[in-house]
């Protein structure tokens, strides 16, 4: 009994320093965090059409050492899109978020390059905003943009990302999240 109760409590213990290790791995919000063989900087994922290209760019770059580009790999439509995202979790009752990065542009036709913000509860969509009423479309230099939500109540996750619709390519880069005006650093945001 003893033996059992032992094995037990340790693997109590390395679950626990399991769980408290994950915690503080940040958000990878910069994209500086590539994992050999992978296309998508750690955490993030793509979505939308597979006639885009998402990948790790170590050579057009904002800040750091590297960005995202998507790219469409033929004349795209204006209802087609692509993008990454990746998911936060928070404890928030109330006020605003905001994503703020920086995008470059070129040649845009057909669409736009913007950020993308999303609010969820559980399952069920509270918000969604991107950047479509901005037309960021053509050939842009690197430059800072933002889109805000509101903070509604029982909010579980928050969704931030970029995307590409259309023809043309967008970089993204150097991204941060704010709650109340309060950067989210690493740490998962709450005022419970």
């Amino acid at each position: 009994m003893e033996r059992i109760f032992t094995i037990l409590f340790l693997s109590i213990v390395l679950f626990l320093y399991s769980c408290r290790q994950n915690s503080g791995v940040p958000f990878n919000l910069d994209f500086e965090r590539v994992k050999a063989g992978q296309t998508l900087p750690d955490r993030w994922t793509r979505w939308g059409d597979n006639d885009y290209r998402l990948a790790t760019d170590a050579e057009v770059k904002e800040h750091g050492k590297y960005s995202v580009m998507i790219t469409s790999a033929i004349v795209m439509p204006k209802n087609r899109s692509a993008g990454l995202i990746t998911a936060i979790p928070v404890r928030v009752k109330s006020g605003e978020i905001r994503l703020e990065g920086y995008i470059k542009t070129e040649a845009i036709s057909n669409g736009f390059a913007g950020l993308v913000l999303q609010t969820d509860q559980v399952d069920k969509i509270l918000d969604y905003r991107d950047m479509h009423e901005q037309h960021l479309d053509g050939t842009n230099d690197w430059k800072k943009y933002s889109v805000t939500a509101p903070c509604h109540p029982g909010i579980t996750e928050i969704y931030v990302g970029g995307t590409l619709s259309g023809t043309g390519k967008a970089w993204f880069d150097s991204f941060i999240v704010l709650i109340n005006d309060v950067s989210i650093g690493n740490s998962v945001p709450g005022n419970n």
